[in-house]
C-alpha cells in the first residue's frame, strides 16, 4: 500500500490543485531490493481525488510495469466543473458539467550516472454527457469537438541530479486535440529538492496554445509521500 498527498500551481494557464493518491501495489517478478535495482516488474492499481475548489475529479488507473524503467497505463476519470473559466468563451463552449475520459499510456525513464532522461505518450478519449456543443477541457487547456474527441499528448525530459536529495533538468510538453485540431505546447526548466518525506519542485519556461499567445510560466509544487509506491515512476 502507498499513500501521497500533492498541491500544486501555475501561472499560464492559471491553474491550481490539491490531490491525494492512494495504491496497492504486487510484484510480478524479481526483486526491487537488489543491486540489478531495475530488474523487476510489478503491477499496481492506484485512486486520486484531486480538487480546485470549482473542478473536482476522480481518477482510477491500473499501471502494470514488465520492467521496472517501463510503464504501461490504463484509467478511467470523472471531473465536474461548478463554475466557468476565465478568458474561455463558455457562451458557445460547454465549460461547466462532467467530463468523462479514459486513457492509455506509455512511460519510460533511463538513468546513467547521474544523468537521467525519459518521456510518455498519452492518448485519452473525452466526453461530456448531457452536453453537445464543442467543450472546454481542463485537463487539456483546450477546446475539444462537440460529442467527443481525442486527446494526445507527448512529454519528454532530461536531467541531471546534483546530489540524492537535488534535481534540475528541462522538460517539453506538447499536446493536440485532434477533433478540434487545437494544440498547445511547454518548454520549461525545473529544479526539485527532496527532504524526508517532502519534495519541493518549481520551474519556469515557456506555454503557448490555440487559445494563448506564447507567454512565459512558472509553476510550483509540493508532495508529501507517506508511504512509496514499488517502483521508478
Amino acid at each position: 500500500m502507498d499513500f501521497s498527498s500533492q498541491i500544486v500551481f501555475r501561472t499560464i494557464p492559471l491553474g491550481f490543485a490539491v490531490s491525494g493518491t492512494v495504491g496497492y501495489s504486487h510484484l510480478l517478478w524479481g526483486d526491487p531490493s537488489s543491486k540489478d535495482a531495475f530488474m523487476y516488474g510489478y503491477a499496481r492499481g492506484k485512486a486520486k481525488v484531486q480538487s480546485s475548489l470549482f473542478v473536482n475529479s476522480l481518477d482510477l488507473a491500473l499501471e502494470v510495469a514488465p520492467i521496472a524503467p517501463l510503464l504501461l497505463v490504463v484509467g478511467h476519470s470523472e471531473s465536474h466543473r461548478s463554475k466557468d473559466f476565465s478568458g474561455i468563451d463558455c457562451l458557445n463552449n460547454t465549460c461547466k458539467g462532467r467530463i468523462q475520459r479514459n486513457y492509455f499510456q506509455a512511460a519510460a525513464i533511463y538513468g546513467y550516472g547521474p544523468a537521467f532522461m525519459g518521456g510518455s505518450a498519452r492518448i485519452t478519449s473525452n466526453n461530456t454527457p448531457g452536453a453537445f456543443k464543442y467543450f472546454y477541457d481542463e485537463a487539456a487547456s483546450l477546446i475539444a469537438k462537440s460529442g467527443g474527441d481525442t486527446f494526445r499528448e507527448w512529454d519528454a525530459f532530461l536531467g541531471y541530479k546534483i546530489d540524492e536529495n537535488q534535481k534540475l533538468g528541462y522538460f517539453a510538453n506538447l499536446t493536440e486535440m485532434t477533433g478540434s485540431t487545437e494544440s498547445s505546447s511547454t518548454h520549461a526548466l525545473f529544479y526539485s529538492y527532496t527532504h524526508g518525506v517532502f519534495n519541493y519542485s518549481g520551474g519556469a519556461g515557456f506555454y503557448q496554445s490555440d487559445l494563448q499567445a506564447r507567454s512565459a510560466t512558472f509553476f510550483v509544487s509540493a508532495k508529501w509521500v507517506g508511504k512509496k509506491a514499488i517502483g521508478l515512476f
